[in-house]
């Protein structure tokens, strides 16, 4: 959605994501079907509850982390959470 706007400068430009629109399967030539199953998929995993949202968004726990020493080695360590954050617009600014 973002190309037309960035026009001819996009033209070369590489990226790394995990879907491609455009790839060639059986499974990527029905999307409606795929979105309309993704919509009904919730779940609580090892980071808490897991949804999609309405735009299709999804809505999970994020947490805040923080690097510190523990012992002789520094460790990411889990200082805060937001609950149920979903579209990037959502975090609250300015962080807590």
């Amino acid at each position: 959605m973002l190309l037309p706007a960035m026009g001819a400068a996009a033209e070369g430009v590489r990226q790394l994501d995990s879907y491609c629109p455009a790839l060639d399967t059986p499974e990527n030539q029905d999307p409606e079907a795929l979105v309309q199953a993704l919509q009904r998929v919730r779940y609580v995993g090892p980071m808490g509850r897991f949804h999609d949202d309405d735009n299709h968004n999804p809505v999970l726990d994020a947490y805040v982390q923080e690097v510190r020493r523990i012992g002789a080695e520094l460790h990411n360590t889990c200082v805060d959470k937001v609950a149920q954050l979903g579209h990037p617009g959502d975090i609250p600014f300015p962080p807590r």
